[in-house]
């Protein structure tokens, strides 16, 4: 979890279908529950540069410009519908972490290594 459009990918097409694609082109990348830890780069792009694993939260607005700023790296022509629907992804993911508002570094590493769809809303 050091790629951005991984990241990104995701929180909006789902964990296990990221995983399934990078395994495809790696047989050596292990189950989804034991990948690496996110790392703190890639939690300071997704809080706006604070490196802080504990200190900084990832909020919605957070979190919509990192998605945004992700597809804008990779030069991508395929945009969601609507900040609706991110904020939809969004909402799948906090339902899913039970943190409130934001997110804290632990909670959404848990998701990454734990949920299996983006759009569970179970724990």
């Amino acid at each position: 979890w050091a790629e951005r459009s991984c990241v990104a990918g995701a929180t909006c097409d789902g964990v296990n279908n990221v995983w399934v694609v990078a395994q495809c082109n790696n047989d050596a990348i292990p189950g989804q529950v034991r990948l690496p830890n996110m790392s703190t780069n890639m939690y300071a792009s997704m809080t706006g540069g604070c490196t802080s694993s504990e200190g900084c939260t990832i909020t919605q607005q957070n979190y919509i410009d990192f998605l945004y700023g992700s597809l804008s790296a990779i030069n991508t022509n395929v945009w969601p519908n609507s900040v609706d629907q991110v904020i939809n992804w969004w909402d799948a993911i906090t339902s899913w972490t039970q943190t409130g508002d934001s997110i804290p570094y632990a909670n959404f590493n848990d998701w990454l290594h734990f949920v299996f769809d983006a759009n569970s809303n179970g724990r």
